[in-house]
């Protein structure tokens, strides 16, 4: 496989045997050396973290830019790789799509850019019992090393000029947003929760049915609270792994975006 990126460079952090076959690997010393291991599916889907990643998890319908390498557990050896022969550059997929296998799919929503990670996938999660001859055996366990070289969130905001369009906009927006708050990605739930807020201009309101403005108005609520909470969680984070500055930041939205929540709601019942 040669040195893993970022200067994992000894035999023992890229699982190389001692031998000197830089195109095999040992898998006992993949396990390990591993920083840690978590199991992605019951039936023999297993990933072991060689060098983690920053940032959030990639969300639903991500593009994910990574480089892999494809091992047989039976012996160790390389079948393909993204950093070798004439190709020599990352692949890319959706994270949802159909274009992967599933024991990637799996993986990469659990991995963070720059995350490199050996992922250990019996046949069901892989080529299944037929295999892909002749490269893949039949009902082959396999080893992938992904590195997660980039992810490209979906599509931000979409701006409309009619106001059905554009709170469609919004509340399609807010669905992604409670989406990633139940994957527990308070980043990019905020992100989107702010792209729904964004998506109707007051200007839109102008001279529109009660029914309509009763419609944003439930919309904004739910975005505001929704992001109030996100920047809450994301301040908790911070404030537990002693991220001064960045939890300041975060304390500092839940006070603006509740304030603007009391301004613009609370505040006009009251009126």
């Amino acid at each position: 496989v040669g040195p893993l990126a970022g200067g994992l460079e000894s035999d023992a952090a890229a699982g190389r045997p001692r031998n000197g076959d830089l195109n095999a690997v040992d898998v006992a010393l993949l396990r390990s050396v591993a920083l840690r291991s978590e199991e992605l599916a019951e039936g023999g889907l297993l990933k072991y973290v060689h060098r983690e990643g920053q940032g959030e998890l990639p969300p639903h319908n991500s593009r994910i830019q990574v480089h892999y390498a494809t091992h047989l557990e039976c012996d160790g050896r390389m079948l393909d790789s993204s950093r070798e022969g004439h190709r020599s550059s990352p692949c890319a997929f959706q994270l949802g799509g159909r274009a992967a296998l599933e024991a990637w799919q799996r993986a990469a929503a659990t991995m963070r850019c720059g995350e490199v990670a050996w992922v250990r996938s019996s046949a069901k999660f892989a080529f299944g019992a037929l295999g892909a001859l002749p490269l893949v055996p039949e009902n082959a366990t396999l080893w992938f090393q992904l590195e997660i070289v980039n992810i490209r969130h979906p599509g931000t905001v979409q701006f409309f000029k009619d106001f059905g369009l554009a709170i469609e906009e919004a509340e399609r927006q807010l669905e992604v947003g409670r989406g990633d708050v139940q994957r527990k990605a308070f980043g990019q739930a905020r992100q989107a929760f702010r792209r729904a807020l964004n998506a109707v201009p007051d200007k839109l309101l102008l001279c529109q049915p009660v029914e309509d403005v009763a419609r944003f108005a439930d919309m904004e609520r739910s975005a505001l609270l929704n992001q109030a909470l996100c920047s809450l969680r994301l301040g908790e984070e911070a404030q537990a792994q002693q991220q001064q500055h960045g939890g300041a930041e975060h304390w500092q939205d839940v006070v603006r975006v509740c304030t603007l929540l009391l301004e613009r709601h609370l505040g006009a019942r009251s009126a």
